[in-house]
């Protein structure tokens, strides 16, 4: 039963860094939309 919290913390801290990601993703999504966009004009 102990260790039922650590999962949970584990799961949270995963959906963390999964989250972190996503942002990481959207950022560099958003460099290449602009270097895209600099390349275009």
């Amino acid at each position: 039963m102990n260790r039922v919290p650590v999962l949970l913390e584990k799961k949270e801290s995963c959906r963390e860094v999964v989250r972190l990601l996503l942002e990481e993703k959207e950022s560099c999504l958003e460099a290449v939309r602009l270097l895209l966009g600099k390349k275009e004009s």
